[in-house]
């Protein structure tokens, strides 16, 4: 009997034995096991989310590209429409008859109108067209000398339109624009570098930037009378479409 229970006894502690020994292989395998099962998701999720990362930032990129192609476009239109505005009003009865005669003589012209009486009906066309066109600020007839001869632009903080007093004209012949205007031929059209405008050789406030289109004016004999000359302000053009287009892409990569 006492080997028997001894027997037992033995019996029951291999048992015992066999049974921790599993356990601790079972421990051994399991931690691992879940170990490896959290990281492996832990990256599949950080390769989805970047994954999702690059499409989002992708796309938000394709768009911006597609924003910046469409603006380009309209600016493109823009700046065609404003050489062929130049060129046409160039080519007006009034700077034709104007361009033909001494200025200030009241010298005697087709029809019988005196270079002076042509003056505010130039004027009445310049003033039009800024209104019609809110991108434009100036519109100037400047003599071969650089003297301003009719200057129509906007003033004051409601950017309204006006005839500027003839004291207040200026001599622009140091510019460079008009420089090179004066070297082209009859129906060619200078564009200038975007810069902020200057007034009196000094930077305007509030700060705008602009494009200047130019074209000589010739008398039919072929004598230079002049020059032609609109100012685009690009300040909206620039900034604000130059902020949305910020706006977007930020908003498209959140």
């Amino acid at each position: 009997n006492l080997l028997s229970d001894k027997g037992v006894g033995m019996q029951g502690e291999s048992r015992v034995l066999a049974i921790g020994e599993k356990g601790s292989i079972a421990r051994q395998i399991l931690f691992p096991l879940l170990l490896l099962i959290v990281v492996s998701n832990i990256v599949v999720v950080s390769i989805i989310m970047r994954q999702l990362d690059t499409q989002l930032l992708s796309a938000a990129q394709h768009k911006l590209n597609q924003i910046s192609q469409l603006q380009a476009v309209k600016f493109t239109s823009n700046i065609n429409e404003l050489i062929n505005d130049v060129l046409i009003v160039s080519r007006t009865a009034p700077v034709r008859a104007i361009a033909n005669e001494s200025v200030g003589k009241n010298a005697s012209v087709s029809g019988g109108i005196s270079v002076e009486a042509w003056k505010p009906q130039l004027s009445i066309i310049f003033t039009e067209i800024l209104g019609f066109k809110g991108r434009y600020d100036q519109i100037r007839l400047i003599l071969a000398d650089g003297t301003e001869w009719l200057r129509i632009d906007r003033h004051g903080d409601q950017n309204a339109v006006r005839v500027v007093d003839d004291e207040k004209l200026q001599d622009k012949s140091a510019t460079n624009y008009f420089q090179e205007t004066l070297k082209l031929k009859s129906g060619e059209v200078y564009l200038s570098d975007i810069e902020l405008n200057r007034e009196f050789g000094k930077i305007a406030l509030p700060e705008r930037p602009v494009i200047r289109a130019s074209t000589p004016v010739y008398a039919d004999d072929g004598t230079i009378f002049g020059i032609l000359v609109f100012n685009e302000n690009l300040q909206d053009e620039l900034w604000q479409k130059s902020l949305k287009m910020i706006k977007t892409y930020k908003n498209e990569t959140k």
